[in-house]
């Protein structure tokens, strides 16, 4: 989806999904599972209603990036269930894109003098169109692949804007080749081959992409296009070893196992390295490059050389984990490579050294080895792998060596503070996880912030919700509400009045309405303000007396019209007259236009499963996390 990806959102949604377990009735409950079929289904419906009132707010639209935005939302949802109106949607799309592009003539940049500003542009609405044109190959990479021919624009600029635009359509369509490679792996092998036959500089990676689906799909067709990507590598990267040794790593990755990770190369079955069914002459001429490589590197002994030199320790660490390969397929090779690995070994310095104990440490998941390790390190660099291990710790949910871990950092360390934080936000979850509430009662009390105060507490109701314990759920909402029941004067208070307004919405709709009414007019007053400084300031979200709909801008006013939709859907089932009503008190059509539709992604999109989730009854909160 084109909507927010942003840390703030992302904790907005996780705390909505804690507060709206209610929606759910346990199973054993008086609601079947007709009921819930029935309910769903009528939200769909009405969902399907927003949907055409939100296609029919675009042509009140002036900016053509912000219709393009809604129509391509809305075909997106409704690719498998009118695929149809959805390849038209995609198609209008298009012809705005076109209109963008118009807009933006080189000639109206250059009557301007303002060269430069032209190509950021020019870049700007080409990252929209592959973003949009990526999210179309997820449904038919075909379809993808002529869009992208219909909406290429002439570059802007100068030959090095025009190099760097080509660059991209040339990056693009091997990423669509990608895509096609699953449903057509001819036609993508052809795409590859084509592209190849220009050049592979700054392709190499999206080509090995196109090789690893070949590989399981058509493995004849994978041994052509190894040898393309290698023969290229050869011819244009002769004169410049930089890198090759991991390109060269993982074509043989690829080419011998379905896990293209490099720390797998060598996966084995009974003392053998895995094959793939391609043409093994290709893995043996690559292995062979890599060893002549490796082989042609002068071992640098002179101690006053600080450290070797990145190509060579490339060589030196693909070339131990790729030994099985080379005793496979090319065993004369073996003695060679095994004395220049020592003497490399014996002109490492100290320090790279124990980065590469630490790093082989880190890939068997041996965390007191690396903690050990640290010690050899100095102070800067062994902070900041203690910070990296208390991480992974906390991830496994080991909190208490995360703290052991916190103790060998200096009191004063700005390391130490933000691991500080993540370790309290980890036992918050916990204790929440396992129903411990009195140990979040405990957090809460130490905790000043009104906004985490609201979140802590609105976690707390979602506990009891998922009890069913209806009276402490509100009890815990109003004290949450008694936080932030003045009107807004910031925005971390307009977000938690939004997330309690979400709690209410299982066990108080009519007071949870109340507040995301008063909600949307101040959202109003906020979207009225920042119109008024159009042409007064440099940066602002407006253009031509419309609001821009960004990809990405957590602090946007766009992205309270998100927020403010994800709490009003949870109310759809209840009284959707009266959510039809609050979206009509905004004011501007773009803002009726971004609330409806992430209202409609709410019901009908595809929302993550993870940890902490469920089939939630109303599941709105994850609407636009994707």
């Amino acid at each position: 989806m084109l909507y927010l990806r942003v840390h703030r959102a992302i904790a907005f949604w996780l705390l909505l999904c804690s507060v709206t377990l209610a929606q759910t009735p346990p199973v054993g409950t008086s609601a079947s599972a007709e009921q819930r079929k029935k309910t769903q289904e009528l939200k769909e419906r009405q969902a399907l209603t927003l949907l055409d009132e939100a296609l029919r707010e675009v042509t009140a639209l002036r900016l053509p990036e912000n219709r393009i935005r809604i129509q391509a939302v809305a075909a997106d949802l409704l690719w498998k269930r009118d695929e149809k109106r959805a390849r038209s949607l995609y198609r209008e799309v298009v012809s705005g894109l076109s209109e963008i592009f118009s807009n933006t003539s080189r000639s109206e940049i250059e009557s301007d003098g303002n060269l430069e500003a032209g190509v950021i542009a020019y870049n700007a609405f080409s990252q929209l169109r592959f973003k949009i044109l990526f999210k179309v190959a997820e449904h038919d990479a075909k379809l993808a692949q002529e869009l992208l021919v219909a909406s290429r624009p002439l570059a802007p600029g100068e030959d090095s804007a025009i190099a760097s635009f080509d660059a991209q359509e040339r990056e693009f369509e091997l990423r669509i080749a990608t895509k096609l490679a699953e449903t057509d792996p001819q036609l993508a092998y052809q795409m590859a081959e084509e592209k190849l036959g220009k050049s592979i500089q700054g392709d190499i990676g999206e080509a090995l992409e196109i090789l690893q689906k070949l590989v399981d799909k058509d493995p004849a067709l994978a041994s052509k296009l190894a040898r393309s990507i290698f023969g290229k590598m050869q011819s244009e990267t002769a004169e410049n070893n930089s890198g090759q040794s991991y390109v060269l790593a993982r074509l043989i990755t690829i080419l011998t196992t379905k896990n293209p990770a490099i720390k797998n190369s060598s996966d084995q079955k009974d003392g053998k390295p895995k094959t793939t069914g391609v043409d093994e002459a290709v893995l043996r001429e690559a292995l062979d490059a890599l060893a002549s490589q490796a082989l042609a590197m002068p071992t640098e002994t002179n101690s006053r050389r600080p450290q070797l030199s990145r190509p060579r320790l490339e060589a030196l660490s693909v070339l131990q984990r790729l030994m099985p390969l080379v005793e496979k397929y090319i065993p004369a090779r073996l003695p060679a490579l095994r004395e220049k690995i020592s003497e490399m070994e014996k002109s490492m310095p100290p320090g790279q050294k124990t980065f590469r104990e630490i790093d082989e440490l880190m890939q068997k998941g041996d965390t007191d080895g690396v903690l050990a390790a640290a010690t050899k390190l100095p102070q800067g660099e062994s902070q900041d792998l203690y910070l990296q291990v208390a991480q992974e710790a906390i991830r496994k949910g080991e909190i208490e060596k995360a703290r052991q871990i916190l103790e060998k950092l200096p009191k004063e360390s700005p390391l130490r503070k933000n691991l500080q934080a993540q370790i309290e936000q980890a036992s918050l979850q916990t204790a929440l996880d396992k129903g411990k509430l009195d140990e979040v009662r405990s957090l809460l009390n130490k905790t000043r912030s009104v906004s985490e105060r609201v979140s802590i507490l609105t976690r707390m109701a979602g506990v009891e919700a998922a009890k069913g314990n209806q009276k402490e759920v509100k009890r815990l909402l109003n004290e949450a509400s008694g936080l932030v029941s003045h009107r807004a004067a910031n925005r971390m208070q307009l977000e938690s009045q939004l997330l309690i307004a979400a709690g209410y919405a299982a066990v108080d709709p009519a007071h949870s309405f109340e507040i995301l009414e008063s909600a949307a007019a101040r959202i109003n007053e906020l979207i009225a303000a920042a119109a008024s400084l159009e042409g007064f300031i440099e940066v602002t979200p407006f253009r031509d007396g419309e609001m821009l709909m960004p990809d990405e801008d957590s602090n946007s006013l766009f992205s309270l019209l998100q927020m403010h939709a994800a709490s009003l859907s949870l109310l759809l089932a209840t009284d959707f007259d009266r959510v039809k009503s609050v979206v009509s008190q905004f004011q501007r059509p773009e803002a009726k236009a971004s609330v409806r539709i992430a209202l409609v992604e709410s019901v009908l999109g595809e929302h993550p499963e993870g940890e902490g989730f469920r089939d939630l009854e109303q599941p709105a909160y994850r609407a636009v996390v994707r």
